[in-house]
Formats: C-alpha cells, sequence, structure tokens
C-alpha cells in the first residue's frame, strides 16, 4: 500500500535522529509502484484530487486506476470554491472515470389539488456497469423498481421528471409558467451542463 506523494522528498526526507540514512521506504514504495498492475485511490479529498492527477502523470500512466468509492459528486461541488481545485480538473482528468458503481438517493415531495395533498416520492440514479443508467423509484415496501434507463446518465432533474412520469405527477402543461415554477431554473450541476468544456464523456457512460 502507497501514497499519493511517496515518490515526493519532504523537508526531512533520508534523515533521523542519529543522521543521513537510505530513503528506504519510499524506494520501496516506489519500486512497488512500478510493477503494480492496478491501482486503487481510497479516502482522497477534494484537495487531493489534484495529487491523484499528478500520481497518474508520474507514476501510473496508462495503467488502470480505481477511486473507490470517493463520491465524486460531492467532490465535484467543491471544485472552483476560493482555496480549491479549479473547475479544470474535472473536465480534464475526473470525466475520464467511467462510473462502475454508483447510486444518488433523493427524496422529493408535490402539492395536490385533493386529498393527500402532499404526496412524497423518492428514488434514486443507479449503474452497476456494464448494465445501462437507472432511474429507480422507492415503492410502499421499501424496494426499488427501475422505471427508465439509458445508455448515458440522467441529471437529477431528468430522474425527477421520470420518477414524476411514473407516479402521474406530471400534469402540467408543457411549457406553461406552471410547469417552469414546478421544475425551476436550474435542474442539473455545471459539471452535467458543461459537456463542450470536457475531454471525454466516459463519465457520463
Amino acid at each position: 500500500m502507497g501514497h499519493l506523494k511517496e515518490n515526493s522528498k519532504g523537508v526531512f526526507s533520508g534523515f533521523n535522529l542519529f543522521g543521513s540514512v537510505p530513503d528506504t521506504d519510499a524506494e520501496t514504495l516506489s519500486l512497488a509502484a512500478r510493477k503494480a498492475d492496478v491501482f486503487i485511490v481510497v479516502n482522497a479529498s477534494t484537495i487531493e484530487l489534484l495529487d491523484v492527477e499528478r500520481y497518474v502523470e508520474e507514476t501510473i500512466g496508462d495503467r488502470p486506476l480505481v477511486l473507490w468509492n470517493l463520491e465524486l459528486d460531492t467532490l465535484r461541488a467543491d471544485l472552483g470554491l476560493l482555496g480549491f481545485p479549479p473547475k479544470e480538473l474535472q473536465f480534464r482528468f475526473l470525466s475520464q472515470f467511467t462510473p462502475v458503481f454508483y447510486i444518488r438517493q433523493r427524496d422529493y415531495s408535490k402539492s395536490v389539488a385533493v386529498a393527500p395533498f402532499i404526496i412524497n416520492y423518492s428514488g434514486c440514479i443507479f449503474r452497476e456497469y456494464p448494465g445501462p443508467w437507472q432511474v429507480m423509484l422507492r415503492q410502499d415496501n421499501g424496494q426499488y423498481a427501475c422505471i427508465a434507463e439509458d445508455e448515458r446518465r440522467y441529471n437529477l432533474g431528468e430522474a425527477k421528471e421520470e420518477m414524476m412520469a411514473a407516479m402521474g405527477l406530471d400534469t402540467e402543461e408543457e411549457g406553461s409558467a406552471m410547469q417552469f415554477l414546478r421544475r425551476g431554473y436550474k435542474r442539473s450541476t455545471w459539471w452535467e451542463d458543461a459537456v463542450d468544456l470536457e475531454q471525454t464523456d466516459m463519465w457520463r457512460r
């Protein structure tokens, strides 16, 4: 098991209380990295995504890299904020990763003119590679049923529309002011909208 900065020399690298010593640990890690067939990154923060990118360029090359349970959508939301990596990191680097297992759950509600007046519903966007992207609707028994699927990733707005259609809740006239008020102005994230800026669409497939 290595770390993202195993090839970097620190201020005190090669020294201990008794003087200069060979940096054998770093050499061992570097040797292991050169021999590895697959790399797995766990528990990386938004700030450390730059270290992941640098490690790929300097050590991994074209060998497979797995980002294990990093919740990239949560990390992407911080890109571009003060003190965090720029949004370009998504376009040039994170967009290259194909989601192998993905689940994003959401709870919604809609008011109606008849009892019970408020209808609560929930579901998720689900993907298990190499299967398609699916919109799942939570049933009364707690299980999830697939109501839509596509070869490309759904954004949250699209998934919500599929859930509403499955429940018969998309009652507003297409293009009406009420439909706009129900949906809102913004129905997707900046990284879902920036199709023209990303180097590849692998993360959408």
